[in-house]
């Protein structure tokens, strides 16, 4: 096709470019027709089959009848630019403007386009207009015969292929040889290079990683340093599989603390609501282990001298929303019953700390008789020396003292004592 379309399209141009007196005889149908025999040779000898052949595949007679009627419109087309061509002048040039549009070269359009533009111009147009259509019928006779070519070939295509295939083969398959060899080379050197940066790795995991083809492609002492990178992986993975076990384990027993918290402080929770309203249950009073009647005690505010020293009280729920409800309840309980904790010699810390919270609602009086029995308490230890003693008699003056008792002098003297070495 490249020497059949090659007169066509460089005719195109010099019809684009506006040199249509140039373009003519690139369009003369002896060329055309010799530009389609010489494209018929090139492809039998490209198949390795003579011309007859390939224009057997053809159709010959509608070309040659479109060459005879080419040879006509020619010779008029031609025959009408010479004569005309002189007084269009400038307009060549204006033509190439108005017939360029960046299409490929045809040279039917840009004769038809021509011929458009001086359609007033009867002598001309006319002649250019009966060319371009013929000029087009050509073109579609070569691009049919390309189509015959391609589609209905047969045997013609298949002697093409075979000739094709055995000087490929002769020059190809010694460069495949080599270039195998040499690709095998590259490939086995790259295949280590890349065992050679994995087994550098520091985490020997990495080996599961490797293809088996490249440990193929290793030296030996590259295998060996992968089975032992396996080696430890398998280790590794069988350590960090009992890791996450254990962990797994801790978690859940997390899990079950929180659930056990939960529930714990749900229960206090409902604990400290029915102590407060009044309503404790025989089960209740034995909750978490709870002195005897004492949740009792606190809820009808009969407290006893020993629920407020030296020990205890033991109240339950501690470290929950709900101990400080038991805490509030017993700070009332305790207030309820002053006259019977003022006479405990000891007072627990929890039953100071509750007390303390009432001190500005505790009577004149017991007041009075907290701070005598301070005093009393204090001279007994100064008297008796007995460090025991001291030490309760300086919690009972700081517990006095809290409530806004007056102590006086036997208090400093007692701490100043229990201060010394």
């Amino acid at each position: 096709m490249t020497c059949v379309m090659g007169p066509l399209q460089f005719a195109g141009s010099c019809i684009q470019s506006g040199k249509l007196q140039e373009a003519l005889p690139h369009l003369d149908p002896q060329a055309l027709w010799g530009s389609l025999e010489r494209g018929i040779a090139q492809t039998a000898a490209l198949a390795g089959v003579n011309p007859g052949d390939v224009e057997s595949l053809l159709p010959m007679g509608e070309l040659r009848a479109c060459i005879e009627q080419l040879t006509g419109s020619y010779r008029m087309a031609a025959h009408a630019w010479s004569v005309h061509a002189g007084h269009l002048g400038g307009l060549l040039k204006g033509l190439t403007d108005l017939t360029v549009d960046g299409r490929p070269p045809d040279s039917s359009v840009g004769l038809m386009r021509v011929a458009r533009k001086l359609s007033r111009d009867k002598a001309v147009a006319a002649p250019l207009q009966h060319f371009a259509d013929d000029i087009g019928r050509w073109q579609e006779l070569l691009l049919h015969a390309r189509n015959a070519l391609d589609q209905d070939a047969g045997g013609l295509l298949r002697a093409y292929r075979r000739r094709r295939v055995r000087k490929l083969m002769a020059v190809c398959l010694p460069a495949l040889l080599v270039i195998a060899g040499v690709l095998y080379l590259l490939s086995m050197q790259r295949a280590r290079a890349r065992l050679d940066s994995m087994l550098a790795d520091a985490d020997p995991c990495i080996a599961r990683s490797i293809t088996p083809a490249d440990v193929e492609r290793g030296s030996a002492a590259q295998r060996n340093a992968v089975t032992e990178r396996l080696r430890v992986c398998d280790e590794q993975i069988t350590r960090q599989a009992r890791e996450r076990e254990e962990q797994q384990r801790r978690e859940a027993q997390a899990r079950e603390s929180e659930r056990l918290r939960t529930e714990r402080e749900a229960r206090c929770d409902a604990l400290a609501t029915r102590m407060e309203t009044g309503k404790l249950s025989g089960d209740d009073e034995s909750f978490e282990g709870a002195p005897a009647g004492l949740l009792r005690r606190i809820q009808t505010r009969t407290l006893t001298p020993a629920d407020f020293g030296p020990e205890g009280p033991a109240l339950p729920c501690t470290r929950t929303p709900g101990e400080a409800r038991l805490f509030r309840a017993f700070a009332d309980a305790a207030f309820s019953s002053v006259w019977t904790w003022v006479t405990v010699v000891d007072p627990s810390p929890t039953a100071r700390n509750a007390l303390a919270r009432r001190s500005a609602d505790m009577p004149e009086r017991a007041r009075t008789v907290l701070g005598l029995r301070a005093v009393e308490t204090a001279r007994k230890a100064i008297m008796a020396g007995d460090p025991t003693l001291l030490t309760r008699a300086q919690r009972l003056c700081d517990f006095a003292e809290a409530l806004t008792a007056v102590t006086g002098q036997p208090c400093q003297a007692a701490r100043a004592l229990a201060a010394r070495p």
